[in-house]
């Protein structure tokens, strides 16, 4: 099954009630900006907290224009039994969420590759923040590119 025009997986209101969810897998959504999106008439102002008290894994894959998990501002999130994030081609992702409100203190990690055919490198976390981990994967991937062309150049000089 596809999900080629799939912008978001859940609204706030539907995450809440997943409380026995525990694996949350998306992959091949290639127009999936965020997993979570702003339900119409939200009110900017209210705040939100969204548990996954069961999810042990979370995995995302495939997803080129993914840019955060959530983009709502207003929101905290409460992941009591995460233990493993994988990111695997997500070129556009640059946060997990905006907020620092977030709990996962089971997690160790992130689990990511550029792509699904090279090996995956684990990124331990970063001061005991999500975003922090992730910002410092995507530099080290542009230094990376950065490497990659310079050598490039290099060996295309007589």
């Amino acid at each position: 099954m596809t999900c080629d025009s799939l912008k978001c997986l859940f609204t706030p209101s539907m995450a809440k009630l997943l409380v026995k969810l525990e694996e949350i897998e998306v992959h091949a959504c290639y127009e999936m900006k965020e997993i979570i999106a702003k339900e119409s008439g939200d009110e900017e102002k209210r705040d939100h907290v969204i548990a996954f008290p069961q999810v042990k894994t979370l995995s995302l894959g495939n997803l080129p224009k993914l840019e955060c998990f959530c983009n709502k501002e207003a929101i905290a999130f409460e992941w009591p039994s995460l233990e493993k994030i994988t990111i695997v081609e997500c070129e556009e992702l640059k946060m997990f969420v905006p907020t620092t409100s977030m709990k996962a203190p089971k997690l160790q990690g992130v689990h990511h590759s550029v792509r699904y055919t090279e090996p995956e490198t684990f990124q331990p976390m970063i001061e005991g923040d999500l975003n922090t981990t992730i910002q410092h994967i995507i530099k080290g991937k542009a230094n990376l590119q950065e490497n990659l062309q310079e050598i490039s150049k290099s060996s295309r000089s007589p």
